[in-house]
């Protein structure tokens, strides 16, 4: 990592120090403004992905998702990955997207990351129809889902 430029917190003076993600402007955010003092804190960082059309009923999903949310990467990914349910494989890509999207397009670093929510949206449903008694057909739905998970840098 070579030495990058800073907007320094306490001057209005351009520091070059190569401190990683803490220290980035875009990553800093005035909370508070006293007089002509300003107090910085550290953004909390979100990134998303969304896997769409998922051929799996949002119903089945989502008792899934509700074990994973709120667990650090690793845990996580090592909890769906001895699930047996077919839901686990499917949020499994979709979490391992958020970390990629998180470490490459915002330069996160892995071991900081959270899954913070996962929802599971309806999608449409295929309506199919199945031979009933005396003649009649009987409609069942083939439903679908999108799977979107947020991950936070805690």
């Amino acid at each position: 990592m070579g030495a990058d430029i800073y907007l320094s917190i306490y001057r209005r003076t351009w520091l070059g120090i190569a401190l990683g993600n803490l220290l980035r402007p875009e990553r800093l955010e005035v909370t508070r403004v006293v007089g002509r003092r300003r107090r910085w804190e550290r953004k909390v960082v979100e990134v998303s992905a969304t896997a769409k059309y998922v051929r799996m009923s949002p119903r089945r999903c989502r008792a899934i998702a509700r074990e994973v949310s709120g667990l650090r990467i690793e845990e996580a990914l090592a909890m769906l990955a001895f699930m047996p349910n077919r839901a686990a494989e499917a949020i499994t890509k979709v979490v391992k997207s958020a970390v990629a999207n998180a470490e490459n397009n915002y330069a996160l670093d892995r071991g900081a990351l959270h899954v913070s929510t996962i929802t599971i949206d309806d999608g449409p449903s295929l309506r199919r129809f199945r031979a009933k008694a005396r003649g009649r057909a009987g409609l069942y739905r083939k439903r679908s889902g999108h799977i979107t998970v947020v991950v936070e840098d805690r």
